[in-house]
């Protein structure tokens, strides 16, 4: 195999992986701040969760009930569902948490936190703020197929720029054996070498 082609191979090889390197880094960090960003949602909208446990039961059989963020109410003797949620079950709500589950073929965030005397005094309950991370997930998977594509087409244009180069970072080489190959192959005794011809090698 020549030179020049070894050295194509080589840079697009460096290249896919240092990128798919790249893409894999960028995917992370992309994620972490989604999900902060997630994260931070859910801890504003846990500010109501005061009210959520005082009017949870009124508010899951009137009409904003459909319009709601996804809510869970559990004053220790029932679990009381608001707004949207996931079709499969959610796990058990039994303490404060912060923690992501599978349902209906996608993640999801959930927040629980604990209120203590609402409606009356001595009442305890844990209200759950639930938030789907499927945007966060296909944003994620969109971006790691670009990163994909953008590895493969710079691998592709810097391998044939690397064969390119190495042609021409080699040609000392190639005319050095093709000055050799040009030698008469009779006695050592009778060959002669011309200094005005042949690579300075």
């Amino acid at each position: 195999m020549r030179i020049s082609t070894r050295t194509g191979i080589a840079a697009g090889i460096s290249t896919a992986v240092a990128l798919a390197a790249l893409s894999i880094g960028v995917s992370l960090l992309f994620r972490a701040s989604a999900s902060q960003r997630v994260d931070d949602l859910l801890r504003e909208r846990a500010e109501a969760a005061p009210i959520f446990a005082a009017v949870a039961e009124r508010v899951a059989v009137s009409e904003l009930d459909v319009t709601l963020d996804g809510v869970r109410v559990d004053d220790g003797s029932r679990t009381v569902s608001i707004g949207r949620l996931p079709d499969d079950p959610l796990p058990p709500l039994d303490e404060p948490a912060l923690r992501t589950v599978r349902a209906d073929d996608e993640n999801w965030r959930l927040l629980a936190v604990r209120v203590d005397d609402v409606p009356r005094v001595g009442d305890r309950a844990l209200v759950e703020f639930v938030e789907p991370l499927g945007d966060v997930d296909e944003q994620v998977r969109t971006l790691r197929r670009r990163t994909i594509g953008i590895a493969i087409v710079t691998g592709v244009v810097v391998a044939l720029f690397g064969a390119w180069w190495g042609r021409r970072a080699a040609r000392p080489l190639t005319d050095l054996a093709e000055d050799a190959n040009r030698i008469d192959p009779g006695r050592p005794a009778e060959w002669s070498v011309r200094t005005r011809s042949g690579s300075p090698e």
